[in-house]
C-alpha cells in the first residue's frame, strides 16, 4: 500500500462520518482539479499557490496536531449552525399541508413564548407575497419583513411529506428570526453556512429522516 493510500485510510478511520473524501491528486495536477464543490484541501506538502478553498497541511503520520487541525475546520460550520439552533423551536416529521399552516404554527409558538408580537405572522406572509422563499432542494427559508427578536435564532421544521411552497416542493423549513440589533457583517458567517447547508442535497435528505433533536445535531456535525 502506497503512502497516499495509507494516509487516505487513516483519514477515513479517524473521520468516518465527518469527511467525505472526493479523491487524491498529485501536486502538479492540482490546478487541473475542479475545486468549486469541495470545502478544503488536505496536503502533506506546502502549497504556495492561493487556492479558492482552505488548505490543511499535515504529516503522513497523521499525528494528534494534524487531527486537531482537521477537526477545527470540520466542526467550524457546525459551531456556527449550533449557535442559531434552539431545541424548543425545532419540530421534526410534522404533518402540514400548506406553507400558511407552517408559518402560522411557527408564529404561534413564538408568540406563546412572548418572543414576537401579533404582527409577526402577517409580516412573514407579507414577505412571502413579495417573493416566495422556497429555494429548491426541498428547502424554504421564510422570514419577516422586519426583525422583531432580541437574539438571532432559527425555527426548524421537517415534514413527513413535501408540500407545495408556491412553485416548488418543500420538506425542510428554516424560519429566520433575525435580531433587531443585527449587523450584516456579523450575520455573514451565518448566511454563508446556511447556504452551504441548504445546497447539500445529501445532508438535507439525512435531516429529513431524523426523529430527535440529538439526531439532527449529529447529522449537522457531518456537514
Amino acid at each position: 500500500m502506497g503512502t497516499a493510500q495509507l494516509l487516505l485510510l487513516k483519514l477515513k478511520n479517524q473521520f468516518p462520518n465527518e469527511l467525505n473524501i472526493l479523491g487524491t491528486t498529485e501536486y502538479y495536477e492540482l490546478k487541473k482539479q475542479p475545486l468549486y464543490d469541495i470545502d478544503f484541501v488536505i496536503s502533506t506538502i506546502p502549497i504556495p499557490e492561493k487556492l479558492p478553498v482552505p488548505v490543511i497541511q499535515i504529516s503522513t503520520l497523521l499525528g494528534n496536531q494534524d487531527v486537531s487541525k482537521i477537526e477545527k475546520l470540520v466542526h467550524h460550520d457546525f459551531e456556527i449552525i449550533e449557535n442559531y439552533m434552539r431545541k424548543s423551536f425545532t419540530y421534526l416529521k410534522r404533518d402540514f399541508s400548506s406553507k400558511e399552516e407552517v408559518i402560522y404554527f411557527l408564529g404561534d409558538r413564538l408568540m406563546e413564548d412572548g418572543i414576537v408580537n401579533s404582527n409577526f405572522i402577517h409580516s412573514v406572509l407579507e414577505r412571502e407575497n413579495y417573493s416566495p422563499t422556497s429555494f429548491g432542494n426541498l428547502v424554504a427559508i421564510p422570514h419577516p419583513m422586519d426583525p422583531q427578536v432580541n437574539d438571532t435564532f432559527w425555527s426548524i421544521v421537517t415534514l413527513k411529506q413535501p408540500i407545495q411552497w408556491d412553485d416548488k416542493p418543500v420538506q425542510f423549513i428554516c424560519l429566520l428570526n433575525v435580531s433587531k440589533q443585527n449587523q450584516m457583517e456579523e450575520s455573514k458567517p451565518m448566511y454563508d453556512v446556511l447556504m452551504k447547508l441548504l445546497d447539500n442535497r445529501r445532508i438535507i435528505h439525512r435531516l429529513l429522516q431524523c426523529e430527535t433533536y440529538e439526531e439532527l445535531k449529529k447529522v449537522l456535525r457531518s456537514l
